[in-house]
Order: C-alpha cells, then structure tokens, then sequence
C-alpha cells in the first residue's frame, strides 16, 4: 500500500487511478497538493484499496483532496457503528429477559395443563417445536433485513442468543418426546405415593408394563387392597388381592404379599360382621380364610375360635326365628368342626330344643323325615326334657287309615255295620271258627258310605287288614285278600314310630252275596 503520510506537506504532484467504473484511462494532470489532517491517511482510490477494506475518511476530509485520491482512517482505528433499525436492532435486556420468561412460561404451561403428565409433556414439547420454528423464521427474516450485515455491530451477540434459544427449544421438544415412558412412571410413582391408586395403575400401563411381569402393578393392587381393607371396604379389597394372585404368578413376593393380606381381610371382615350381630356373614367370610390354601397357622389361630363363635351365635339367632333346620345345620358345625370350644360344650339345651322344633316340623310335612330327628334326640339328649318327650313320641301308639274304591254296602239294603278290622299278624290259613274269634277281639273302624276308615291309635306294630258286615239276622261276612300260592294278607299295616300308617286306596269289593 503506498500511503503519503499526513505530516509531510509535500508539493509532489499526484498520478490519480482511473475510477473502477472507467473504461478507459483517465488523463493525467498535476494537482495542488492539500493538506490532510496528521491523523488520516491519504492514498489513491484504487479497486485494490476498496476490496482490502480500506475505510474512507469523513467526508469532509474527502472533499479537500484532488480527484482520484482519497483520505483513510488510520490502521487501528475501530469503524464507526451503523445504527439497526426495526426489526434488526437487539432487543433491550429487559424485553430479552421478558421473552425467555414469557417462553418458559408457556412451555410449562402446556405441560401442566391436564392430568396426564405425558400428555403435558408431549404438548410442551410440541409447543416448544412450534415456538423454535417462528424463532427461526423470525432469525431468517431479520437477517435478510439486515441483521446480517458486517457493519451491524451486535450480529454476533444477536445470532448467539437466537441460536442457543432456538437450539434449546428443539432439544427440549426431542427430550419430551423421548421420554414419554418415563414420564407415565414417574406420574405413576408419584400417584402411588399419593394413594391415588387408580391413576397409578393407568400410568403404569400406559408406561408400558404389564401382567404378569410388572411387580410395579402387583405391588400397587396389593398397597390398593390394603388401603380398602383398613377403610372397610372388605370385598373390594379381597379382589384386588385376587387380581394379584390370580394374574401376577411371576410376582412371588407380591402373590405371598397378597394371600396373607387377603387371610387377614376375611378374618377382619369376619370380626366386623361379629360386632354387628351379622353372624351369618360373619360365619361365611370366616370360613372363607379358613379354607384358604394359604391361610397360615397363624391365620387359623386366629380364625378358628372366631368361626366356632359366629356359628354358634348363628344357630341361636336362627332359633329365635324358630328357623330349625338350618340352627341345627349351625350347631352341628360348631360340634364336628369345633369339639373342644366353649361354645360345644355349652350348646346342648340349645341344640335339643332347635333338634325338636325340626323334627315336628318334618313331622307335619313328610313324617317318615322326622323319626330319624326323634331318635337322635332320645339317643343324645335324654338329659333334656327334648329328648324325654321324642322318647314317648317314637313309643306313642298311631292311627290307621284307609280308602275302599268299590261301592260300599248300605244299611238301606239291609247291611249293617260296615267295617274294617286290623287282625295281629298271622296266618290267613285258619278254620272261619279261629278267625271270628280273632275278630271278636280285633280293632275295628267303620266304613263311610264314601269308603273312608280310620282306625284310633294302635300299638306298634304288624295288622292284617279284613273287611265286612253284619246283617240284621247276626249273621256276618267277612274276607280278606292273600297274596298268592302263599297264606299272607296282601294288606298289612305296618305301624311304627311316630307316623301314622296309611293303606291308601283299596281296590276290594264287599262279599254281599
């Protein structure tokens, strides 16, 4: 660079370069030589010093200098600052530090909008792409406006900060979208600790895990059936055990976690029902831990005594409703399956007097039901006024009764006292001498006109049933039926315990002739 210095006032006449638009070479002529202030630097105006970035002095300095020449700023001396304008010109700090604020704020609100921290997630992160691309058009736009030209002071602290934001706006957008897993079992962690037991369990899933190798759902059934249980809520808790049991196999520690819990939620139930005299309840859900596989020796000690309670408080409430048969169903449970408990051996009056009240009941609706009733109360419970009068019950003596379907002789046509005798067991093949003796001495009932008899009460025992009339002469005519090739009645009244005996109908005429 050949630069004339300012301090040397010389007369030398000047050679100007012809101007870069010139095609042509420009004449040359001597110019006055001017003086130039001694900090500035005059030389000629060439291409070269133009491309090198020479930097022009002020204009007044230029317009005292001869054509074709011009006056630099000395080497050092920084350039002169170009104002921005619109929408190239930095932000102020505070409209800077106003728009991070404002961005964040939008980004976190996003993500807390809704319950699902996924879904806020993925929104935040969409809201984050969407706010890093406007930054970017915004950057493009505001660099073909100007924001990119050198003689723009702040371009490199502009790009910087709107690079960085921009960059952190899409990594953030990437990281939410990565971590969606993530942020369903962080929820569902946070929901556990919560006892918000529902929404836990909805996140894990929604994490990705499952039955039956989740030990993350198993452990969030169980800690659900366990809130419910200490709340009362006895049957649902039971059923998230079984989700547990029933469903997580692979999970040992929460399958054993959840049989344990549910033994002691049956055994809680069962002491709930107790104390609200609910002692059919109460009996179910015990014996519900106790025939449990898994109910522990601890779970039956603890159980046991408290099913021998409920079932003996059962019977005696069922008593009082005189609701018989199922009190003694009760107590018989308390006497096999608890022999050794209180309550065994202090049932006895009890059972004998639900033993009778089921056994008149049988009585009147199938007799031949209730004798078995009887007999054990007359075996079992002599001790007892129950047992005493089963016992004369069985010895009583019992009617018979009967039908005749053929027409039955009149007294208007000369046939009087039309009856049926009950003969001691014997055989038919005797002389009509024995057998009217026999008559004389028998039970006897009358025949109505429609065929029906009943014989008074009998002692037990075996009868053979014979049928007739007298006339008005004293003659009579009797018979009977045998079963054939043999000399046994064919109608024979069996008389036991309890029951009355009943021939049913007879199909037989009266010998009238």
């Amino acid at each position: 660079m050949n630069t004339i210095s300012s301090s040397s006032q010389s007369e030398e006449s000047l050679t100007p370069q012809p101007p870069v638009d010139d095609l042509v070479e420009a004449p040359t002529q001597k110019v006055p030589a001017i003086s130039a202030p001694q900090d500035v630097a005059v030389m000629p105006l060439t291409i070269a010093n133009l491309v090198n970035g020479i930097v022009p002095a002020p204009a007044s300095v230029q317009a005292n200098l001869p054509v074709g020449t011009y006056a630099s700023m000395p080497t050092g001396t920084p350039l002169p600052a170009s104002s921005s304008k619109g929408i190239t010109r930095p932000l102020p700090l505070w409209a800077f530090i106003l728009g991070i604020i404002a961005i964040i704020g939008g980004i976190i609100t996003a993500f807390a909008t809704g319950s699902d921290w996924a879904a806020g997630d993925l929104t935040a992160a969409i809201v984050a792409a969407s706010i890093a691309v406007v930054l970017t058009l915004v950057l493009i736009v505001r660099s073909i406006a100007g924001m990119a030209a050198r003689s723009n002071p702040h371009r490199l602290r502009q790009y910087i900060s709107a690079g960085l934001i921009i960059l952190v706006l899409f990594a953030s957008s990437g990281t939410g979208l990565l971590i969606q897993n993530s942020m369903h079992s962080v929820q569902a962690h946070y929901m556990e600790g919560q006892k918000q037991w529902e929404g836990a369990i909805k996140q894990y899933e929604l994490g990705g895990e499952k039955a039956p190798s989740s030990s993350d759902l198993a452990r969030t059934y169980n800690e659900w059936g366990e809130d419910l249980s200490q709340k009362g809520i006895y049957g649902i808790a039971i059923s998230r055990f079984d989700i547990v049991i029933n469903e997580y196999a692979s999970q040992q520690t929460q399958v054993d976690h959840a049989q344990q819990s549910e033994s002691h939620a049956y055994i809680e139930w069962g002491k709930h029902d107790l104390k609200q005299h609910d002692y059919m309840a109460a009996a179910s859900h015990l014996d519900m831990a106790l025939n449990q596989t898994y109910c522990s020796a601890e779970c039956r000690g603890e159980a046991t005594p408290l099913t021998s309670t409920a079932y003996y408080n059962k019977a005696k409430f069922l008593l009082g409703l005189k609701e018989y048969q199922e009190s003694v169903k009760a107590f018989e449970v308390v006497q096999s399956r608890f022999p050794q408990s209180p309550e065994a051996q202090q049932q006895h009056p009890d059972m004998s007097t639900a033993l009778l009240g089921e056994g008149k009941q049988a009585k009147d609706i199938v007799c031949s039901d209730a004798v078995p009733i009887y007999q054990e109360l007359a075996e079992k419970f002599a001790d007892t006024p129950e047992g005493r009068e089963a016992k004369m019950a069985l010895s009583a003596p019992q009617p018979v009764v009967g039908h005749f379907i053929p027409d039955i002789p009149k007294a208007s046509d000369g046939y009087l006292d039309v009856q049926a005798a009950l003969i001691p067991d014997q055989s038919s093949d005797i002389s009509d001498t024995e057998f009217y003796a026999q008559l004389d001495n028998a039970p006897t009932a009358l025949v109505d006109s429609n065929g029906d008899f009943t014989f008074k009460p009998l002692k037990q025992g075996t009868y053979d049933l014979v049928w007739g009339f007298s006339r008005p002469d004293g003659s009579r005519t009797y018979t009977s039926t045998s079963i054939k090739n043999t000399n046994q009645y064919l109608y024979v009244a069996q008389i036991g315990p309890l029951c009355s005996f009943n021939f049913g109908e007879i199909n037989e005429k009266f010998l009238t002739s």
